[in-house]
């Protein structure tokens, strides 16, 4: 989810939005790994530092858990909960359920450990500053394309 929304602040910011955005994106296209689409993402302006380095944290615990499939991997896993502490920002604590013992909720009413509270924490915080970049590319483009009306108006 998060890496299909840094490909679309990406498609909008760049005006690639043709069948052949898939030239970019598909297996073996330019733009084809997360870490490529983080870094070109920052480079053209779409994200702050602090958002980049997040979402390397991010992608970096994802690539643990996609490729350990000799061991089996949690939250506990000494390796996770070192990528997880790294986090520099985090939603409010209230984005997440807690029950009556303070306890963190999942979507599902299952108790959540710190690590992972602090991760689906993160996470959210990620797709919230996401969402706002790509809420800032389309006011930018929209402003755009009504200066264009303007001043074709005029030019008539």
């Amino acid at each position: 989810m998060i890496e299909r929304m840094i490909e679309m602040c990406i498609i909008y910011r760049i005006g690639v939005i043709t069948s052949r955005d898939e030239l970019l994106f598909k297996s073996d296209g330019a733009l084809s790994s997360f870490n490529g689409n983080i870094d070109l993402a920052y480079a053209i302006n779409l994200i702050t530092s602090d958002l980049r380095y997040d979402l390397h944290v991010l992608r970096r615990i994802r690539n643990l858990f996609a490729h350990s499939a000799l061991y089996h991997l949690t939250f506990d896993t000494p390796d996770i909960d070192k990528l997880i502490l790294k986090f520099k920002h985090l939603s409010d604590e209230n984005t997440v359920k807690k029950d009556d013992n303070g306890n963190y909720l999942s979507a599902t009413g299952k108790v959540l450990n710190n690590f992972q509270a602090t991760f689906l924490r993160a996470w959210i915080s990620i797709s919230q500053r996401l969402m706002e970049s790509m809420q800032q590319v389309l006011k930018s483009q929209q402003d755009f394309l009504n200066f264009l009306k303007t001043t074709s108006n005029k030019d008539c």
